[in-house]
């Protein structure tokens, strides 16, 4: 499983980021969100404001912030950009 450093830098398999010295932590796998979520994250990932992102998905935009919220704390990442880089990683992935 990958480890990632409070900036978002990529990890691997150790303690500290060997970039910024920080402690690393263990981020939860994309496969392990439930649906609902990575349709959240996927709306995050279109750069879209909550309000539209919450209209596009047919939720509230109080469910809507919560959901990101859930993702922030399973993913590790502080913020919305954090989340956005974590699907663009996950496309990637999935292309290479």
């Amino acid at each position: 499983m990958k480890r990632y450093c409070p900036r978002q830098h990529v990890c691997e398999d150790r303690e500290r980021c060997p970039r910024c010295k920080l402690p690393t932590k263990e981020v939860g796998r994309l496969d392990q969100i439930p649906h609902r979520y990575l349709r959240t994250l996927q709306a995050i990932h279109t750069a879209k404001n909550g309000k539209e992102i919450a209209h596009d998905l047919g939720i509230s935009y109080e469910t809507m912030k919560v959901y990101a919220s859930h993702l922030m704390t399973a993913l590790g990442c502080h913020n919305r950009v954090g989340l956005a880089l974590i699907w663009e990683r996950h496309l990637m992935e999935i292309a290479a």
